[in-house]
């Protein structure tokens, strides 16, 4: 009987850690949401970002994977403003960009943007300033209904 009741406290102390481990993991997460607007319905709409705040990486972004996960994109920070361009060399997978300004709002998207398959690639850039640039899933921006002049929501882990 002791040896039961140990191997029950066992298991629910293990069972406790895995929950509070996935919840600090739910927390430790990069996201950038918006606030959908559909008619009658609040809902917000969240991605999990990997982030690309240097030069080397901004500069690798996505390049060489074969997907990306449901909900998933990835968010390059630029140290200031500016018309920063893109271009789709070396990314398989068709993808939506949304440039957002210093205030998190939607300043230019542009949907479906194609793989790359011949050189010279065509060079992707916004009608405006822009400090950040969110790249999804090619989709996402019309299945969300995601426009210019709407505001982003971003938590991200210094």
């Amino acid at each position: 009987m002791k040896n039961f009741l140990k191997l029950i406290l066992v298991v629910l102390g293990i069972i406790f850690v895995s929950w509070g481990a996935k919840a600090a993991e739910i927390q430790n997460k990069n996201e950038v949401c918006f606030q959908a607007k559909t008619i009658g319905l609040e809902q917000i709409n969240c991605f999990q970002v990997e982030i690309a705040r240097t030069q080397e990486e901004r500069e690798r972004g996505l390049q060489l994977r074969s997907s990306l996960g449901e909900d998933q994109g990835m968010l390059f920070i630029f140290p200031e403003s500016g018309r920063h361009s893109f271009w789709m060399k070396d990314t398989l997978i068709p993808l939506d960009m949304i440039w957002l300004d210093e205030s998190q709002g939607v300043v230019d998207i542009l949907k479906d943007v194609p793989v790359c398959s011949e050189d010279p690639c065509p060079v992707y850039a916004p009608g405006k300033q822009a400090k950040y640039v969110l790249e999804v899933n090619a989709g996402y921006v019309s299945s969300l209904n995601i426009q210019e002049g709407e505001s982003a929501n971003f938590k991200l882990l210094k």
